[in-house]
């Protein structure tokens, strides 16, 4: 199929009834036609960056005896016709009078079909199931894209891969050799994700270093069980809107991964996912410390956020809003600095009991007296509300 030609307004059509689940599907569609950024491969024979313009009318038609000037329009100054199907589809009459219009433009063959609910049967308008041809008329089932789903969240998730169905077409290469020019991308800014991450997680690097600590004397199949566990809770948080902990979870996959040289796909794509796909906006946060972050501890569930600087200051934090909680200076009768000028990580833990309490442990700088007698000091400072 050639490129198409510079001389129309829009890329596409899209035809669709406005009643959900078919308005939902359409508007989905529009948003990501528009947003889709064209492979640099493809762009040097498309010659352009991203798709025009999508035509979507937004209100529907008045009960007049014809379609109206301005969607006529819209359609000749249109490359492609998308016609999103259902049961509900062929009911419609001004948009089969929108799908003979196109065809009678002598366009038939750039008419695309997005199945959304029902079977082709039923929810093919009859114009593109039957063909008139030397031979008579003839059936045969129109290119579609197919996200028919139980949910509507099903259906947003084929469509992100099925939209390639249709933008392999307009742009003038095969299904297969886009989606793998997709996939090889999609790998490519994950791994520049993953670096970049590295400054919005700077905050957090003690947090890192412990987990990767605590985990580096694991097996290998616990390490394996560990890095889908946490790809797991990175995807669900991310649906959740908890993005900043879904990219601490990615991140720490990622992290376990490379140390065990473990295949780390599944880890770049979650970090890539919970950075560039997480809806709303992003809530990178920064927390303002007095002194620089030594160590840090998460709560058993997750709502708390404990940090010791280099002040001898213990902080808890509300990991949702990155709030101040409640600040406290370590007791004189531990010999703080002592500890500090050596290695934090290893003299001073922070950690949560199961109800939210905040307990810090100190071990004297002395382990020739052997282990029991290193505890210096065990003290709780605070209680989580």
């Amino acid at each position: 199929m050639q490129t198409p030609s510079h001389d129309c307004k829009y890329e596409a059509f899209i035809s669709y009834r406005h009643i959900d689940p078919d308005y939902s599907a359409a508007k989905n569609l529009h948003k990501m036609l528009e947003r889709f950024r064209i492979p640099a491969s493809v762009r040097r024979t498309f010659g352009r960056r991203k798709i025009d313009k999508i035509f979507r009318d937004q209100e529907e038609l008045p009960t007049s005896s014809d379609l109206g000037q301005d969607i006529e329009n819209a359609l000749r100054d249109s490359r492609w016709l998308i016609v999103v199907c259902s049961p509900r589809m062929p009911l419609s009459k001004w948009c089969m009078r929108e799908i003979d219009l196109f065809i009678e433009m002598g366009r038939r063959d750039r008419i695309l079909t997005l199945l959304i609910e029902g079977e082709p049967g039923e929810s093919f308008p009859e114009q593109l199931r039957f063909v008139q041809t030397e031979r008579g008329v003839i059936e045969r089932e129109p290119l579609a894209a197919d996200i028919r789903a139980k949910s509507e969240g099903g259906r947003q998730r084929k469509l992100k891969v099925e939209k390639l169905r249709l933008l392999a077409p307009m742009l003038g290469v095969g299904f297969d050799d886009l989606r793998q020019r997709m996939r090889a991308r999609f790998i490519q800014k994950a791994l520049t994700a993953a670096a970049a991450s590295v400054a919005v997680l700077a905050v957090f690097g003690g947090v890192l270093f412990y987990q990767w600590n605590q985990t580096r004397t694991m097996e290998s199949v616990a390490a394996v069980a560990q890095i889908s566990d946490l790809v797991g809770r990175s995807q669900i948080y991310r649906v959740d809107g908890q993005q900043a902990r879904a990219i601490l979870a990615a991140a720490e996959a990622l992290r376990t991964a490379d140390s065990r040289a473990l295949d780390s796909l599944d880890p770049q794509a979650a970090l890539y996912n919970a950075i560039v796909n997480a809806p709303g906006d992003k809530p990178y946060a920064r927390l303002a410390h007095g002194g620089e972050i030594q160590t840090a501890a998460f709560s058993r569930d997750g709502s708390r956020l404990a940090t010791l600087s280099n002040d001898t200051t213990v902080t808890v934090w509300e990991t949702r809003t990155a709030k101040q909680i409640t600040v406290a200076q370590l007791p004189d009768s531990i010999n703080t600095a002592n500890a500090l000028r050596l290695d934090v990580a290893d003299r001073v833990k922070l950690d949560f009991t199961a109800d939210n309490q905040l307990v810090v442990l100190y071990i004297a700088p002395n382990h020739r007296r052997g282990v029991a007698d290193s505890i210096h000091s065990v003290q709780r400072l605070y209680v989580g509300v």
